[in-house]
């Protein structure tokens, strides 16, 4: 119902959405809009700071299991997001969020409150990935 409304698909597969406080009901709608327009999207909402604790607890379960981590270990637990966007921060900056994974990820900040981040606030931050050229550091 949503897709037809704005764009009939998007490329973003991972989105990575940065902060503390948003509202349930928003992450819902931004949810099912994002499935909507890419049934293989991918969302999550990180507190900056989080990703880390997150990525060493996994990696700390990779060497308790007394066996050779691979590459593919490592790729499974990392989150690569095509886009993050870090919220309530006028600074920019993403020193407190650690996102892993985030190597060619297109990074935007909005200084809106999470409590005020909106499924209208996302959509600008969408279109404008839709319209990127993106080389991935070639």
């Amino acid at each position: 119902m949503f897709a037809e409304m704005i764009m009939p698909t998007i490329t973003l597969n991972n989105l990575a959405i940065v902060g503390i406080g948003f509202c349930d009901d928003e992450i819902a709608r931004i949810q099912e809009y994002l499935e909507a327009l890419n049934p293989n999207a991918r969302l999550i909402f990180v507190e900056p700071g989080a990703a880390r604790q997150n990525f060493l607890s996994a990696l700390k379960d990779l060497i308790l299991a007394d066996k050779p981590i691979t590459e593919k270990d490592i790729l499974n637990i990392e989150f690569q997001p095509d886009l993050i966007i870090k919220v309530g921060s006028n600074q920019n900056s993403l020193e407190d969020s650690f996102v892993v994974g985030a190597s060619y990820a297109e990074i935007a900040f909005c200084s809106l409150a999470p409590q005020d981040f909106t499924l209208e606030a996302l959509k600008p931050f969408l279109e404008d990935f839709e319209n990127r050229k993106r080389n991935f550091g070639v």
